[in-house]
């Protein structure tokens, strides 16, 4: 799960908790609302939280809708206005914003053979 790739380097939530504990509801109202209010400043809020998880605008419109989606959640971010929508968008492809990579782990094999 790439979302919970990106979050293990910000947070202690593990690929199962996602699911079973209110985390990524938590995550996903967080980042949510501060864009219904529809102004220069929400978007700002967003940015900034997602900026504080190495996470990009993708993670909040794909991966963590999706999740809600699977757990019976409607879709919120599709009631954010279009114009709020766009905002974030340019905010992002500013390019001001630094991505956490995520480097694949070393396989227990390849270690113990050295």
């Amino acid at each position: 799960m790439e979302l919970q790739a990106h979050l293990r380097l910000s947070s202690t939530v593990e690929r199962k908790a996602m699911i079973v504990t209110p985390y990524a509801e938590l995550l996903y109202r967080r980042l949510v609302e501060p864009l219904h209010r529809g102004d220069s400043s929400g978007v700002g809020d967003t940015v900034a939280l997602l900026d504080t998880y190495g996470l990009r605008k993708e993670h909040l419109v794909e991966h963590l809708t999706e999740l809600r989606q699977h757990l019976g959640a409607e879709d919120r971010f599709k009631s954010v206005d279009s114009k709020v929508k766009a905002a974030m968008t340019r905010e992002f492809n500013s390019g001001a914003h630094a991505v956490k990579v995520v480097l694949p782990a070393k396989s227990k094999r390849a270690a113990d053979s050295q």
